[in-house]
């Protein structure tokens, strides 16, 4: 806008000025052809004005002579003034003509009192006129193709800017000489630098992190500019070591000469735990499988080998571990189908209104069998109240037996197990307390994990390390809630389970 308005500017002022200019114009043109024509009205005049003195003077004396000089002085006075009355016309006609010209390009010599030469003059004006506005008219119409090629440009450069600093990964662009000329805030978060201090400077001035300044120096000097470049790299950031993959690629303008290089950092800290929990949980997996089957393989190859001696209680035996062993792989396989089943989706979950009550009453009749073995008591404090909650009613019954169950495990015999529910805001709480071994402190952290068993409480029961695991999912993923734990060593602990509360009413 500003270049157009200029433009426009510019057009009205030359036209002004060289309308303004006409009058000067045949002003000057008129005064040359009044001083050539004075002398001639002068000498003519005084000639005819000798010859008719002379005449008169033989014929009717001095007085005659007189009046003839006054008689010539008079016509010539009124011939320069109806000369100079007709100028003025023409002057004032060109004066009009370049006072209309200042504000309108219509105008034609037609409308004009105009003769002679003065016409010729108000045309060469027009003319001269016509083909500065044309000028003008070009130079704004190319002004505005340059603005607007100029706003494109800068319209495409912000918006290429606005997608560089919304990447979450960070950008870095280096000219041929090694110096920052862009940088995005993602870079500048991950690099702790600014980039209006640092745009310019070499990146080894920039960024602490000195491997990734020497691996960008090595792969511009290495490879040409056509190729690219990607490496996985460890950096410390903020503290910590972090993973990030490491693209670089040439700069190239159309000619293929190289303008500089730029980087992109992605944070890959998450895909590598991923990858090594992973491994992890392969490797935890092949263990527990590893060491019932080895039993289980054993033994079979001990009753193929007779070394039972056909005696039919040591082949009871030998069979009994088999089964154990058996069963242990099996649970073990069971629990991690239900876990993947549960994280992939496929466990098709039917959620309805239940009653916590209901569900925890039958888990622990469940159970009972099992406490009455080792002679526990399970003691019942459900509140009065109808807690309604929305759940799967099979899933929520394998939490309760699970969590039971670990209580009874790791009680000793005669101890005491407390299932109870209550209403703490608007929750629905339910709490499996024991009077077991309790749970150190320092393997609190890792107790919901895959196969993770308390090294203390190891060999007291058989076990996957997968049941507290999946009781977390089931609870917190699969249905919002909260499982907590409160332990001490030694002397028992409380496992706690917190569901929306969606129905509440006394019971009978």
């Amino acid at each position: 806008m500003q270049t157009q308005t200029l433009t426009h500017a510019k057009f009205h002022s030359g036209s002004s000025e060289r309308s303004a200019a006409l009058p000067d114009f045949a002003a000057t043109f008129a005064a040359p052809r009044r001083a050539a024509l004075r002398p001639i009205a002068v000498v003519a005049a005084g000639i005819v004005t000798v010859l008719a003195a002379v005449g008169c003077w033989f014929v009717l004396g001095w007085p005659a002579v007189a009046l003839v000089c006054g008689l010539s002085l008079v016509a010539a006075a009124a011939a320069s003034l109806l000369f100079r009355v007709k100028v003025a016309r023409q002057l004032d006609e060109l004066d009009r003509l370049a006072t209309q010209l200042t504000g309108t390009s219509d105008a034609t010599i037609d409308h004009f009192g105009l003769d002679g030469r003065w016409r010729d003059i108000a045309r060469r004006v027009l003319d001269s006129r016509g083909g500065l506005v044309r000028q003008l008219l070009e130079r704004h119409a190319v002004d505005q193709k340059l603005e607007l090629a100029q706003r494109l440009s800068l319209a495409n450069q912000r918006r290429a800017e606005a997608i560089v600093d919304s990447l979450p990964d960070a950008v870095l662009v280096t000219n041929s000489f090694g110096e920052l000329t862009l940088a995005n805030p993602g870079a500048e978060r991950l690099l702790e630098f600014k980039f209006e201090a640092a745009s310019g400077k070499p990146l080894r001035q920039v960024v602490r992190q000195t491997a990734l300044a020497l691996l960008l120096e090595l792969v511009t000097q290495r490879s040409p500019c056509h190729q690219r470049h990607s490496e996985e790299l460890s950096l410390e950031c903020g503290g910590r070591p972090r993973w990030f993959k490491v693209n670089i690629a040439a700069v190239v303008d159309k000619s293929g000469e190289s303008l500089g290089v730029l980087t992109v950092l992605r944070d890959i800290t998450s895909e590598k735990a991923a990858l090594a929990r992973s491994a992890e949980f392969v490797s935890a997996v092949s263990h527990e499988v590893k060491t019932p089957l080895a039993s289980v393989k054993a033994y079979a190859e001990m009753l193929a080998d007779g070394d039972a001696n056909g005696d039919p209680e040591t082949q009871q035996k030998f069979l009994n571990i088999i089964q154990v062993q058996t069963d242990r792989m099996s649970r073990l396989l069971e629990s991690l189908l239900d876990i993947a089943r549960i994280e992939s989706g496929v466990v098709r979950v039917e959620k309805k209104l239940v009653s916590l009550n209901d569900m925890i009453e039958g888990g622990a009749k469940l159970m009972e069998p099992a406490a009455a073995d080792k002679r526990q008591t399970i003691e019942r404090k459900l509140s009065s109240l109808y807690l309604g909650v929305v759940a799967d009613p099979d899933m929520m019954s394998r939490v309760v037996m699970n969590l039971i169950s670990n209580a009874i495990k790791y009680t000793d015999s005669g101890g005491r197990i407390v299932v109870r529910s209550q209403m703490i805001e608007d929750m629905a709480v339910f709490e499996v307390e024991d009077t077991g071994r309790g749970i150190p402190a320092e393997a609190m952290p890792k107790l919901f994990q895959k196969f993770y068993r308390v090294k203390e409480n190891a060999n007291v029961a058989p076990g996957t390390g997968l049941g507290l695991s999946l009781a977390k999912h089931i609870i917190e993923e699969v249905h919002g809630g909260k499982i907590e734990v409160e332990s001490q060593f030694g002397k028992g602990s409380i496992f706690r389970v917190k569901l929306r509360l969606e129905g509440l009413m006394p019971t009978d």
